[in-house]
């Protein structure tokens, strides 16, 4: 059994994992937050600002399962990725993370059910906890794949 589903540890498994699009710009909540969700068994592809998403997004092309973006990006905040995404792909789940209050965007996606919202400091297991919630609307093999690693990898489900 495979154990480190992370993509540089095993190359036959990249581009067969569900892809994550991560964009935060502070470096080092992006690799532990890249990190702990490569461990889930997702291929991350990661990014500091919606220009780098949507040049991470030019490379990769279609795929991507989730998309968790940071509100607070520098230039073009992350409401207009959010909102690029959105237009691209109306089925796609995307966690919005933020540090702030930010009453406008939030009820602007109120209605959507396929957007959650992560305040920070966030705990990595709080993006777990979405991803696995929000797993179920993918699909029973993707769902039953990310529930197994999350509860191998969990201590609480010991």
């Amino acid at each position: 059994m495979i154990t480190d589903l992370h993509p540089a540890a095993h190359p036959t498994l990249a581009g067969t994992l569900p892809r994550l699009l991560l964009v935060e710009d502070e470096p080092l909540i992006r690799f532990v937050a890249a990190e702990e969700i490569s461990a889930l068994g997702f291929d991350v592809v990661q990014a500091g600002s919606v220009a780098e998403a949507k040049a991470q997004l030019d490379l990769v092309g279609d795929g991507l399962t989730a998309a968790i973006v940071d509100l607070g990006l520098p230039g073009p905040d992350g409401g207009t990725l959010v909102d690029y995404l959105r237009s691209a792909d109306p089925e796609l789940l995307i966690i919005v993370t933020t540090g702030y209050s930010h009453d406008g965007p939030k009820s602007k996606w109120a209605g959507d059910s396929r957007i959650r919202w992560v305040e920070k400091p966030y705990d990595c297991s709080d993006l777990v906890a979405i991803i696995t919630e929000l797993s179920g609307k993918l699909g029973p093999r993707v769902a039953a794949q990310w529930t197994l690693e999350y509860r191998e990898a969990s201590p609480s489900q010991k």
